[in-house]
């Protein structure tokens, strides 16, 4: 078969006839024998055509083998009336066996469509359809769909003929049937030409040949010598379009099909025409015009009676091109015409409703048997959703009851790290107190003392007691500014830290601020917190980390601040370190108290970077 374009070149559609069938053993011993001794598919159609006059109706077991042979025989001869013989012949068998059913629908659906009857066909193939057990992979499955889907090439519905015929395709290659799946590729060459896919089409060309070739199927090689022809023709390539038609004619030739040589002369025809070769071109349709009125096939009777027409159009013959152009009209006309559309679009509809329709009674059927099962199921579901609603309950609890231990354990050895922090602040104002003011005091009361029992207080003495009074005055000053600086309080986070910075032995620690934003003052309390932390972490990079060198930036942004001290120092191990001191636990409790986040950066022998984000 064929289907054509508007540039009036055929395509050959590979079609299920005589593929996945073999023939059965007679009833007629004789003719049994005769059966398994022939090789030759003519020698088996006499044998078949002796064994119709003998079989005696639905009593007769190799009645069916025989009117389904010669039905399929007529059909690849196109004589239809033979073809619906045998059909009807076979429909009146007491046939209990669906996929001969469905071998007998697809024979006739195969008929229609070589007539160009695609109503009739489709309808055809969906009653097959409906006669196929689809749970399980069959072959009468993939020729179904091989049949629909070249209707629908024909109708140049290319996505759903795409549809139909990759099934096919699926179908054969699980089943290993390698006939099936030569002529699903053929058929998918042109469906992909037409979806503008060209290198796709070539592909599955060629795959169909080299089967074709392994099993000697010189009918599948010629149709897809003649389709490879039609892409060389779309592009312009008309000589090597020739060339491939050329091909497929050899091939049709010797394996005496047809349809195929007729095709083959049409598309020769088209490549001559379009090579300037009027005459030749002329003579190669007239060739096909004569088999394609025999065979009575409207496609190439259609294309070809265009196909005149343009070549008497190319030679200057007007009269004769109007003529050949309302022939092909005609012809046209019977193929596909709106009316002919609409109805096959109303049987798709039927076909999906009676399929729902058997979907649903089916679905009926279960739910009855189905509803006792159900109930019992209910009710197990029912006590494990209890059960699970009550273990979900108790973890919830858990979880709970977890997450406030977890809270109050926090907020406790929060306490006792600010208990532990104003302990150690304690005993060192003790401390200072006791080494520096407490000494000092009692220093100055023993010179008093001594200076009173003497008779002339020597000016040496007094200077002596002075400059002690100064010193310890200095040391309280000292003291004072530790518990809270006065430049933190009178000029904010900035001066304070700077005025930290001031007192440090620059020999020991040299010393960097940078501050961004910072022009207007933060919250006192945040205020005084940020200076504790970064008196802390200086107290610690003099005392354990030894460090020469340290930077502090302060940067300030819309919803939070951020603090980074970075120091040259010894650094340490954040793994090894099994316990914080006193010192980290100050600054982690206190950054916990303005609700913040730090991170230390540090390692042995490469200094320590702590990075705190506060939000403002």
């Amino acid at each position: 078969m064929k289907i054509c374009y508007k540039n009036k070149f055929c395509t050959l559609i590979l079609i299920f006839i005589s593929c996945f069938v073999q023939a059965q053993p007679g009833t007629v011993d004789s003719l049994h024998e005769q059966l398994l001794r022939s090789e030759s598919r003519e020698e088996k159609i006499k044998i078949y055509i002796k064994l119709s006059k003998l079989v005696q109706g639905d009593k007769d077991t190799i009645a069916y083998d025989v009117y389904k042979n010669l039905a399929e025989h007529y059909t690849v001869k196109h004589i239809y009336d033979s073809v619906f013989y045998y059909y009807q012949k076979g429909l009146k068998l007491n046939i209990q066996d669906n996929s001969k059913l469905v071998d007998l629908h697809s024979i006739l659906a195969t008929a229609y469509y070589y007539q160009g009857d695609y109503e009739k066909s489709i309808e055809t193939s969906l009653k097959a359809q409906k006669s196929i057990d689809t749970t399980h992979l069959n072959i009468s499955l993939a020729k179904v769909n091989n049949n629909l889907g070249i209707v629908y090439i024909q109708l140049k519905k290319w996505e759903k003929a795409k549809i139909y015929m990759s099934k096919s395709l699926d179908i054969c290659q699980k089943l290993a049937n390698t006939r099936g799946v030569s002529y699903a590729l053929g058929n998918l060459g042109i469906i992909y030409k037409n979806l503008k896919e060209n290198e796709k089409a070539i592909e599955v060309y060629q795959q169909s040949i080299q089967l074709g070739e392994e099993r000697r199927d010189y009918s599948t090689i010629a149709r897809n010598y003649n389709n490879i022809g039609t892409l060389f023709e779309a592009d312009g390539n008309y000589q090597d379009a020739l060339a491939s038609y050329k091909k497929g004619l050899d091939f049709a030739i010797k394996a005496n099909t047809h349809s195929t040589i007729a095709l083959s002369y049409s598309n020769i025809a088209s490549a001559l025409n379009k090579l300037g070769a009027f005459d030749e071109a002329k003579a190669n349709y007239d060739k096909g015009l004569e088999l394609s009125l025999e065979l009575g096939n409207k496609n190439i009777i259609s294309k070809s009676y265009l196909g005149k027409s343009e070549v008497y159009e190319n030679t200057q013959q007007f009269k004769k091109a109007l003529e050949y152009r309302k022939k092909y009209e005609e012809w046209n006309d019977s193929l596909i015409g709106i009316q002919h559309l609409e109805a096959i679009s109303q049987l798709e509809i039927k076909y999906e409703t009676e399929r729902k329709e058997k979907e649903i009674a089916t679905l009926s059927e279960q739910k009855i048997k189905n509803e006792t099962r159900i109930f019992a199921q209910q009710q197990q579901v029912k006590g494990l959703v209890f059960s699970i609603f009550t273990v979900l309950f108790l973890a919830t609890l858990l979880f709970f009851l977890a997450k406030q231990y977890n809270e109050n354990k926090r907020q406790q050895e929060l306490i006792d790290a600010i208990s532990e922090t104003q302990n150690a602040e304690r005993r060192r104002i003790a401390q200072d107190l006791h080494d520096s003011i407490g000494g000092a005091l009692a220093l100055m009361k023993n010179k008093l003392a001594l200076a009173s029992s003497k008779e002339n207080i020597s000016k040496q003495d007094i200077l002596e007691t002075i400059n002690t009074i100064v010193k310890t005055s200095d040391n309280i000053r000292h003291i004072s500014h530790d518990l809270m600086p006065g430049e933190l309080i009178k000029f904010g986070l900035v001066s304070g830290v700077q005025s930290l910075l001031d007192q440090i032995n620059k020999e020991k620690l040299k010393t960097q601020l940078f501050v961004y934003n910072m022009e207007h003052r933060l919250d006192p309390a945040k205020e005084i917190q940020l200076y504790r932390i970064t008196q802390e972490v200086i107290q610690n990079a003099l005392k354990h980390a030894h460090a020469k060198s340290m930077t502090i930036s302060f940067t300030k942004y819309t919803k939070h601040l951020n603090l980074m001290i970075e120091d040259d120092g010894k650094g340490f191990d954040l793994l090894q370190t099994s316990k914080p001191g006193l010192g980290l636990k100050n600054i982690k409790q206190r950054v916990t108290q303005l609700k913040g986040t730090f991170n230390i950066d540090t390692a042995l022998s490469r200094g320590t970077t702590f990075n705190i984000q506060i939000p403002l």
